[in-house]
């Protein structure tokens, strides 16, 4: 088994922000193509080779930079879409890292936004041996080469409960992204006591591979995919809609919906419910909501999904 994670009780990088309100959670209303992956959730043959946030005599605080790349590395490797390695310095310092860290959001939003490079273009060289070198802004050409990569994959982020069950499930979709109070890695396998992780420090077996106990608290995790984008002819329905309303079909069998973005999601009323609930409110209360009667030719007029972004037949 790999050694325990023994970090030091000082900030490494991360900086805490809660989730807003209208993310992304799995299982929730979503956006992203999530599918299991890997049914038994382990990871480890996928991994990375490991790269350390601190060496040269200085720490990047880049954590959640480095864990980011390594989980897009591990999720690309399992579904074929290939052997990347990304320059964790670029995606550090486009995404505005401080010495202090940064956020999930931050990051998460810098690569799905701004795009990602290869290691080769934007290296850790020997030659880069301080703070500011480092950090030094990125030439326009890198900053070409990552738009291009934002233009061809989408990356997208759905926040996961931290209790080991909805842990124990997530980790079928993607590796984890994860962090505790001052730290962010990757759970790369579920064990009965623990997770398997892949780190950017290197711990004994210097390679990075570490164990998380389930009795360990985590302050955020997060499912991350990785598709590339397709165009897809716009499904369009004759009726406008709200945004984010409660719609109900008033004759035929009398199903409950939900509207967002040109979908209905068809599932669970109580689920439904609370999704409408949660997207209506603003600062943790209900402010207000939109409700609509349709008939049942234009409740199928539009495309149908589940909760869990599944299509379904109308």
């Amino acid at each position: 088994m790999a050694s325990k994670i023994d970090l030091p009780n000082k900030n490494t990088g991360v900086i805490l922000e809660a989730p807003r309100e209208r993310d992304w959670r799995l299982g929730g209303v979503t956006g992203a193509e999530n599918k299991v992956i890997v049914e038994d959730g382990d990871w480890t043959k996928y991994l990375p080779a490991f790269e350390t946030q601190n060496k040269h005599g200085f720490d990047t605080m880049g954590c959640v930079s480095f864990s980011l790349c390594n989980v897009l590395e591990t999720y690309a490797k399992a579904t074929g879409l290939g052997n990347f390695n990304f320059s964790d310095r670029a995606l550090a310092c486009a995404s505005k890292t401080t010495k202090q860290g940064n956020s999930f959001w931050s990051v998460w939003m810098t690569a799905r936004k701004y795009g990602l490079v290869s290691e080769e273009s934007w290296p850790w060289s020997t030659d880069v041996d301080s703070w500011e070198e480092y950090y030094k802004p990125i030439p326009k050409e890198i900053e070409d080469e990552a738009i291009k990569f934002a233009d061809k994959y989408n990356i997208s982020l759905e926040w996961v409960n931290t209790d080991t069950e909805s842990l124990d499930e997530a980790i079928r979709y993607s590796p984890l992204w994860v962090c505790n109070k001052y730290h962010a890695f990757t759970l790369s396998k579920s064990t009965s006591v623990g997770y398997e992780t892949l780190d950017q420090y290197p711990f004994s077996d210097g390679l990075g591979r570490g164990f998380w106990p389930k009795n360990n608290k985590l302050e955020a995790a997060a499912v991350i995919t990785l598709t590339e984008k397709t165009i897809i002819p716009e499904e369009t329905s004759h009726i406008s809609l709200m945004e984010d309303a409660l719609v109900f079909e008033a004759d035929g069998i009398g199903r409950n919906g939900l509207h967002v973005k040109g979908k209905i999601y068809v599932d669970n009323p109580d689920k439904l419910l609370i999704q409408w609930i949660m997207r209506n409110s603003n600062e943790n209360k209900f402010t207000d909501g939109n409700t609509v009667n349709l008939t049942t030719s234009d409740f199928n007029s539009f495309p149908h999904f589940t909760l869990k972004n599944e299509r379904l037949d109308n």
